[in-house]
């Protein structure tokens, strides 16, 4: 009895402690990370005009609201942080520096006291001309509002331990060069900017003269004075991959309402389809091949679900494993695409080719968001219906896959689809080890040389076998999902990415809409750029996050920084864009969509930041490779990133100090580009950073190098 007693305490004292830690880590009780918004102390300056611009630093938030009502509009939202405080604020000028084929961030916030027309507020740069005839180019305009909810990361409801926990209104989309929504007393806007330059850019100083008017009356000026190194920034080195899934469903289902145009003849014609719904997809594909230099998609090339009716099928769909393909299976077995899936497919690669997407990656290889993963839908011409198949791995699933991949490869050779340098890369997503290895056993046959066909997965970490891995060195890409992206202790993954690296072949990280360190939307605009350098520390930089033109038009799906819930757990109707899985915008609702032409898209501040930190990792390894960084400069500017920043509740803690940026004197010291030690100490890690400030440390200290022409 004594035993059984001494066990029932026991057992009685670990469930009381599980459920006091449960109980510790549910929503009632995660206080979550905070956001740092008090605003100015008073230091000699005071402005009292009913308007007051000033420059702030890229990677903070400086304006951030409380909605009152599930919107977007900031007109009865509560300003989070002490509006008059703002007035103390003086930075009516700002210094930046900027590499030749580089792009330099900025913002202007723009306070008034009095209600001003909302036509008749808008940014003019005096000199845009002269800039572009320097071949410097700017992009600008004042930030729309973008309703972040508070998320829960499961079905627990247990919130984020290192998020932020509360429901904000966030200046996310650079949008129209007037002020968007209504320009209301004792509000705070927030003027974007987006300075590029080219590899022929001179290396030169430059002044930015910009206003802030009001039909035609000057309210504020302010002035940029860039300074333009003779380095050239390189275009490889490291690559963000962030794909964007060819939706052409859902994309067609949010333009459309769900409705069918009146102008598409046949509803079952992928190419009509296709056709029509290139209007919608063009603009956002070039802003993400262009600006951001990445060149990755994705597109199913089997349908995972039934196709029969093919008409509801592509316009309403929400299926993110779309497909243009319709596949046939003959009598004597064989597997064929009709001709129009071909002409589909000809004009969806060459258009995606024209406006430089190089990577196609062709998922539906045992895809684990497929409804059915392990098979794909044909039409039997004996049967006389659509049936099931197996597809992927296996032997006869590798048989299928042969038939698929030889007439692909034909068409190919053929000309048939003029792609010359469009790499054709299999992807499997969060498929098991046992799964992908076989896939890429069979891949090593059917292509030994891998010159028609790469093979890339993804995977969740808890899946990864690390005793038995050798099979998967040879996948071209492989990304891992981790909760934590701080792996640099995690001494199998490091002795992964080091076997792999030595064979030449990309490793990297992923993350979902809200990983598990950050929620991204309402955190600082400035821990996307702390990503990449983390992610660099652990030399697995090839980091992959998902884009989504898949909206839906009541909710975002897919997206639980957005998805606000109602008492059964629900999701609650929010009829506009939204999500954190969305790097780029379109410029129209869709009721206000004009009726002809091409949809234009408009940057996201956080894509700019995931842009920012990929180049500060380039310019680091620029400057380490070509001895203009010593080693010691190199791996101590690294120490910043650690695992103890997100642990700082309060996050940008040089949020306000508007001098951050000046780096005048540092040039100066730093004239021979070698740091004596105390102005190297100057850039050492401090007590209770966070990572906007670790972000902020590193790239000041890179512009010390910033050698003038």
């Amino acid at each position: 009895m004594k035993k059984i007693f001494i066990w029932a305490t026991t057992l009685t004292v670990f469930l009381a402690s599980f459920l006091g830690v449960f109980a510790y880590f549910n929503i009632s009780h995660i206080s979550g990370r905070n956001v740092y918004l008090s605003g100015f102390k008073n230091q000699g300056h005071v402005n009292n005009n009913d308007y007051h611009a000033f420059f702030a630093d890229e990677a903070d938030n400086m304006a951030l609201y409380k909605p009152t009502e599930l919107s977007k509009d900031i007109n009865n939202a509560k300003f989070y942080g002490n509006f008059d405080s703002y007035k103390y604020a003086y930075k009516p000028d700002i210094n930046l520096n900027a590499w030749k084929n580089d792009n330099v961030n900025t913002q202007i916030v723009f306070t008034n006291k009095v209600d001003i027309d909302n036509e008749g507020v808008e940014i003019k740069i005096q000199n845009e001309e002269e800039l572009s005839n320097k071949k410097v180019y700017i992009k600008y305009g004042f930030n729309d509002f973008v309703y972040a909810s508070k998320n829960y990361n499961n079905k627990l409801r247990i919130l984020n331990p290192s998020g932020v926990h509360e429901t904000l209104l966030v200046p996310e989309k650079m949008t129209e060069k007037k002020v968007l929504n209504n320009v209301v007393a004792n509000k705070v806007n927030v003027a974007y900017f987006r300075i590029l330059t080219t590899p022929q850019t001179e290396a030169q100083s430059v002044k930015i003269k910009v206003n802030i008017e009001k039909n035609g009356t000057v309210l504020t000026t302010n002035t940029i004075y860039l300074n333009i190194s003779e380095y050239c920034l390189p275009t490889e080195d490291f690559e963000t991959s962030v794909f964007a899934f060819s939706n052409f469903s859902r994309a067609a289902n949010y333009w459309q309402q769900g409705q069918i145009p009146k102008e598409i003849k046949d509803p079952t014609n992928p190419l009509e389809f296709i056709n029509h719904t290139w209007r919608y997809l063009e603009e956002e594909y070039k802003y993400m091949a262009q600006v951001q230099k990445h060149t990755s998609f994705i597109s199913n090339i089997v349908p995972v679900i039934d196709p029969s009716n093919l008409d509801k099928y592509y316009w309403t769909s929400e299926s993110i494993n779309m497909s243009l393909m319709e596949w046939r299976r003959s009598a004597d077995g064989k597997i064929y695409a009709t001709e129009r899936s071909w002409e589909a497919l000809k004009f969806y690669l060459e258009k995606m080719y024209e406006i430089g997407m190089r990577k196609f990656y062709m998922q539906g290889f045992q895809s684990s968001w497929a409804l059915n993963s392990d098979s794909f839908y044909v039409y039997d011409e004996v049967l006389k219906k659509h049936i099931k198949i197996p597809f992927g791995s296996g032997i006869e699933g590798n048989q299928n896959m042969k038939m698929i991949l030889d007439q692909i490869t034909e068409k190919r050779q053929s000309k048939f689809i003029d792609t010359p340098d469009m790499e054709y890369i299999i992807y499997t997503d969060e498929k098991s080890t046992v799964v992908n290895a076989d896939i890429i056993a069979w891949l090593d046959e059917y292509d030994k040389t891998r010159s028609n066909y790469k093979f890339a997965m993804s995977a969740w970490e808890r899946d990864i076998d690390y005793s038995n891995i050798t099979k998967l060195y040879n996948a071209d890409m492989i990304w891992i999902y981790f909760l934590d992206v701080y792996n640099e202790n995690n001494a199998n993954f490091s002795a992964f990415v080091k076997e792999r690296k030595k064979l030449g072949k990309q490793t990297g990280q992923y993350f979902l809409d809200a990983d598990n360190s950050f929620n991204l939307t309402r955190a600082e605009p400035g821990i996307n750029s702390y990503l990449l350098l983390a992610l660099s520390k652990e030399n697995a930089g090839h980091y992959m996050k998902y884009s989504l033109n898949a909206w839906n038009p009541k909710f975002a799906t897919w997206s639980s920084d957005y998805e606000e819930r109602d008492e059964y757990g629900g999701p609650k109707e929010i009829q506009y864009l939204s999500g954190d899985t969305l790097l780029a915008y379109p410029a129209y609702s869709p009721e206000n969509a004009p009726k002809q032409g091409n949809i234009e898209f408009i940057p996201s501040v956080r894509l700019e930041a995931l842009i920012q930190g990929s180049n500060l990792v380039k310019k680091l390894n620029f400057l380490r490779s070509n001895n203009y960084m010593s080693e010691k400069e190199y791996y101590k500017i690294y120490e910043n990133i650690d695992i103890r920043n997100k642990n700082s509740k309060i996050m940008s803690n040089q949020k306000f100090n508007l001098n951050y940026r000046d780096t005048s004197l540092l040039n100066e010291i730093n004239k021979n580009f070698k740091l004596n030690s105390s102005i190297l100490k100057m850039f050492s890690p401090k007590a209770k950073n966070d990572e906007t400030t670790a972000y902020k440390v590193i790239r000041n200290y890179v512009d010390t190098f910033n050698k003038k022409g």
